[in-house]
């Protein structure tokens, strides 16, 4: 049995997005290792995005709220759909 650490989160600036699809465009074979540590570090950013509580999570605004639509319950039959 391993001892696993515990994860460190270093907070890090989040890189330019059109920097990494550039890199990500690129043939693999001509990265550099700073390229792909580059790359590396935006799945992580986003893996820890992800990873985040919901409350911890910036709202998304008022409106994305106000736009759920109630539930509606029926029950259907197969005559219903004229099969």
């Amino acid at each position: 049995m391993t001892d696993q650490l515990p994860e460190t989160i270093i907070e890090v600036a989040r890189p330019d997005p059109q920097l990494i699809q550039e890199l990500f465009d690129k043939d693999p074979l001509d990265l550099s290792d700073t390229d792909i540590d580059m790359i590396i570090l935006s799945f992580r950013q986003d893996r820890a995005d992800y990873l985040q509580p919901k409350e911890a999570k910036p709202a998304k605004g008022k409106a994305a709220a106000a736009v759920k639509a109630p539930l509606i319950e029926t029950q259907m039959s197969m005559d219903d759909l004229g099969l």
